[in-house]
């Protein structure tokens, strides 16, 4: 399943629950760059120069990449 969602009109929970019930096997993310590490331990978003336009979509990409992790294999 590939989700392309905006990640701030969307709910991780929901949309977490809504694949596991599926019991889809794979779940792939698109978007969310604002979200990567551009040094060990700083992702993009936390940068200075991050544009506050991006701001809340990036924020909510984040939310649901931490959310995967955290939920990843359980």
């Amino acid at each position: 399943m590939i989700s392309s969602v905006h990640f701030s009109a969307s709910d991780p929970e929901k949309l977490i629950a809504a694949v596991r019930k599926a019991k889809v096997p794979r779940y792939l993310v698109v978007g969310g760059a604002g979200s990567l590490e551009v040094v060990p331990g700083t992702r993009l978003i936390d940068t200075p120069g991050f544009p506050g336009a991006y701001r809340k979509e990036a924020g909510g990409g984040a939310a649901i990449l931490d959310r995967l992790r955290e939920t990843h294999d359980t």
